[in-house]
């Protein structure tokens, strides 16, 4: 009986013994396959992670150089469509084109189309960024397309390119018009692209009896004719019925200096006091105060150089708002106190400073100081638009301040009179009143064409402009019949 018990004891013990080894064999089996899981998912997940933030950071596989290399896309589009687009000389396609895995840098980039002058000009690819170009190429026939009557007294283009504000002699009055230069839908559809809109502002104002000036809002809505002393100031309006309203009656008085600021506001100056005018309920809110000592700028805003800071008055109504940003350089009072520091402004709120002795720098809108160029200075704005600004000196050079790259780029050897750049920046023409032609450039300063405009041979060059759409509009004056006439030069 023992011997049994014994047996049976035995036997189940080793039963036990032989399961259990099966099991931890089996348990053990199972963590190991889990912990091989685990590390094979986590090194996965590494992996997944590395490879998102590399493209994250801008980076892409080159298969050429089997590399890993930041880089950029670049989509052209261009007018007439179809043209060849050449980057560094290598041809990527016809217009539109998109070209990705781009090596960040500087590139030549070329625009070529049968019947149209060859456009050349260098762009910036940016790591991880979309960069779009739109360019207008030049044709290689023109014709000069009457726009105005022949008798403008005065004339002036809204910074935007929208619209064309023309004082001219009728009879024994002066009539203020405007041409919009708005398409048209059905003037396109009927192929009379050059039928712009125009409007009568006002045709009974009385006939100067000296030189007046057309001064008009950014965005050409409102607009200011003066004399050189200020004493005639008649307000106007654009897009209504609105005949003009004399200023200086609502005033009472003849002010210092009057100007819209890059906010469309009228800003008057009357000794050491800048307002804001209001012509809907004719008030004056008193914006600044100086004293003698302190000498503001005045330009797209109110500015105030003082302490080693630059005081930029806002666009708010409360008195003395400003935004202060600290100057990189010393500006010696005397240059501030003689009017020889030039500040302006962009749309974006970008400023730039130019001073004779401390050179010229940029500050963007968050305070950082942008390339200073010593010893140079520039105070004739040729054109400024979102985060960029070109502008020249006396000495035939050029500046652009890029806000968004932070680069700039100086042009020396100008060539000629103030340069009239295309909105997209895709060519510049300069006017040469003396030879009566207009010459266009590529972004290079690399001539393109020379433009021969037919002028009679008493008729001079007046004045010329390019619009909204990158067309060129010029103003003729005769010089034996005072006659003034505006075209559009059609390519």
């Amino acid at each position: 009986m023992k011997t049994r018990i014994v047996i049976k004891f035995t036997s189940v013990y080793t039963l036990i013994y032989i399961l259990s080894k099966d099991f931890a064999y089996y348990i053990t089996e199972i963590m190991r396959k889990e912990l091989i899981f685990n590390l094979t998912f986590g090194l996965v997940n590494v992996l997944v992670m590395v490879i998102v933030i590399v493209f994250a950071r801008g980076y892409n596989y080159n298969p050429v150089t089997n590399k890993l290399e930041k880089q950029g896309t670049l989509v052209v589009e261009s007018e007439p469509s179809g043209s060849g687009v050449y980057l560094d000389d290598e041809y990527i396609g016809n217009t539109p084109v998109q070209k990705t895995s781009i090596k960040p840098g500087s590139y030549s980039l070329s625009i070529k189309q049968n019947g149209y002058y060859d456009l050349s000009t260098n762009i910036e690819i940016i790591d991880n960024y979309v960069t779009k170009k739109y360019y207008k190429l030049i044709n290689n026939n023109q014709q000069l397309v009457p726009i105005t009557a022949a008798n403008v007294i005065s004339q002036t283009l809204s910074e935007n390119g929208n619209y064309l504000i023309s004082l001219e002699k009728t009879e024994n009055k002066a009539s203020l018009s405007y041409i919009s230069f708005d398409k048209n839908a059905i003037n396109i559809a009927l192929g009379q692209e050059n039928a712009y809109s125009s409007k009568v502002i006002d045709s009974s104002l009385a006939l100067p009896s000296q030189d007046l000036n057309i001064s008009v809002s950014k965005d050409g809505t409102q607009g200011i004719i003066s004399s050189s002393d200020l004493t005639t100031l008649l307000y106007f309006k654009t897009q209504q019925n609105f005949s003009p309203i004399d200023i200086k009656k609502i005033l009472g008085f003849t002010p210092d200096k009057i100007i819209f600021n890059k906010y469309n506001n009228i800003i008057i100056k009357r000794n050491n006091d800048y307002y804001y005018f209001d012509i809907n309920t004719n008030s004056l809110t008193l914006k600044a105060s100086f004293n003698e000592s302190q000498k503001p700028i005045i330009n797209s805003g109110i500015y105030l150089i003082e302490n080693n800071k630059l005081k930029v008055y806002t666009n708010s109504s409360t008195l003395n708002d400003t935004i202060q940003f600290a100057l990189p350089v010393i500006i010696p009072a005397s240059e501030i106190n003689s009017g020889m520091v030039y500040v302006d402004e962009d749309s974006e709120g970008n400023i730039f400073v130019s001073t004779k002795s401390a050179g010229s720098f940029g500050i963007n809108k968050t305070g950082g100081i942008i390339n200073i160029t010593s010893n140079k200075q520039f105070t004739k704005n040729v054109t400024h638009s979102e985060n960029d600004i070109y502008i020249s000196n006396d000495k035939s050079e050029l500046l652009n301040i890029n806000f968004t790259i932070s680069t700039t780029v100086l042009v020396s050897n100008l060539p000629g009179e103030e340069p009239r750049f295309a909105r997209n920046r895709d060519f510049i023409i300069i006017p040469d009143y003396q030879q009566k032609t207009l010459k266009a450039y590529d972004t290079n300063f690399k001539l393109i064409r020379t433009i021969e405009l037919g002028l009679g041979p008493t008729e001079e060059l007046n004045q010329m402009y390019l619009n909204q759409f990158d067309e060129i509009i010029i103003r003729s004056k005769d010089t034996l019949t005072s006659n003034s006439i505006t075209y559009k030069l059609v390519f």
